[in-house]
């Protein structure tokens, strides 16, 4: 599933335990929650990215558990959160006041 600077709303730590452990859709949290694409590392994932619109993402199998589903917000596990972070700020951030995003 290919995202773009552009894409991104936002990035941030945000620690999950969940069950099961295989990458799955996760439905929102409320009517108007957007749905989620969580790609686990053992049972927990670190880093949630909310899109600035949904996207299509497609995971093997058939609904519920695969298949093409549209996702408001990517979630995983990364190595080095703070690094993350770090590493995409420059792409995220406006240098000055009104002005467009890279």
């Amino acid at each position: 599933m290919p995202i773009t600077w552009d894409d991104i709303a936002s990035i941030a730590i945000d620690h999950r335990v969940d069950e099961p452990k295989s990458p799955r859709f996760v439905e929102g949290d409320g009517p108007d929650a957007p749905r989620a694409l969580v790609l686990r590392m053992q049972d927990a994932t670190n880093i949630e990215i909310v899109l600035e619109r949904p996207v299509v993402a497609a995971l093997p199998g058939r609904p519920p558990r695969g298949g093409a589903r549209t996702v408001g917000v990517v979630r995983f596990w990364a190595d080095d959160p703070r690094g993350l972070l770090a590493a995409a700020r420059p792409f995220l951030v406006d240098e000055a006041p009104g002005s467009p995003r890279r």
